[in-house]
């Protein structure tokens, strides 16, 4: 009896040390994937520059629905922040 709950301890033990090497392999693809695009230095950074435009782009709300940044900025003046998330 004391062998048997042994093995099917050891059993569970397996096979969540095999579950959380899958799943933290999996988490740092992605992580690896969203770093790709990410400068390495201050130096490969290209801003926009005080009176430079902003390029047209539509993005995407929180809902999906497409949002014109060109026609949102060109009605007053905006200061446009962005912030990096990783959510």
């Amino acid at each position: 009896m004391i062998k048997r709950a042994r093995r099917c301890a050891t059993g569970w033990v397996v096979l969540l040390l095999i579950l959380s090497v899958g799943w933290s392999q999996g988490d740092g693809e992605r992580s690896h994937h969203r770093a790709a695009a990410i400068p390495n230095s201050a130096h490969e950074i290209c801003p926009l520059l005080v009176g430079e435009r902003v390029p047209s782009v539509t993005l995407k709300t929180v809902d999906g629905r497409p949002f014109d940044l060109s026609a949102a900025i060109a009605r007053k003046p905006t200061v446009l922040i962005f912030y990096r998330g990783g959510w």
